[in-house]
């Protein structure tokens, strides 16, 4: 799963990516790449929508020049992927939702103290988790690289590097063994 955080402040964004570190592990999603972008106006998080593909997006109100509402209505009208949106905005849903303009992405609304936030994205990452597609770590015995593989059919997964799909094939091992993409 790949989750996008969006915001114009750094501490902000490091508080986010702790509490979906800690969401995710408690719910037994992996791996999770979080990828957090300082924003200050709204073309900087559109550019970083379409250059991260995230699966989840953690979306600020407030930027410094603009605001998260014209990300989402940019997602709304031109975005050809799934994506969860997720406001973590100081405001109460209702009002989110008034200031988001009706931006039909914009689905949750994280809380305002830590415990609410936290409960909040253990919820949505819950509730993403079993659309996601299976992805393991192993080594693709066609390019010789440690790759994520991403399931593509029963028991068929597919090598981002080289795009060779093959089944996985565990080889026991002191270390616990190692897991192959064999063609």
């Amino acid at each position: 799963m790949k989750a996008l955080v969006v915001d114009d402040e750094s501490q902000v964004l490091e508080d986010l990516k702790f509490y979906i570190k800690m969401a995710a592990k408690e719910i037994g999603i992996f791996p999770v790449i979080i990828v957090l972008k300082r924003c200050l106006r709204p073309a900087d998080g559109i550019a970083a929508v379409q250059k991260e593909a995230p699966d989840i997006l953690f979306l600020d109100y407030s930027l410094f020049d603009g605001n998260g509402a014209e990300i989402a209505k940019w997602i709304d009208a031109n975005y050809q992927r799934p994506i969860t949106v997720a406001t973590h905005t100081l405001r109460s849903p209702e009002e989110a939702r008034r200031l988001f303009g009706g931006a039909k992405c914009v689905t949750h609304f994280l809380g305002r103290t830590p415990s609410e936030r936290s409960a909040a994205i253990k919820a949505v990452l819950a509730e993403l988790a079993p659309h996601l597609p299976d992805v393991r770590t192993v080594t693709c015995h066609s390019c010789f690289r440690l790759v994520m593989a991403a399931q593509v059919a029963p028991e068929q997964y597919q090598c981002p590097k080289c795009n060779i799909i093959g089944k996985l094939r565990h080889l026991p091992g002191r270390d616990g063994g190692v897991t192959f993409l064999e063609i």
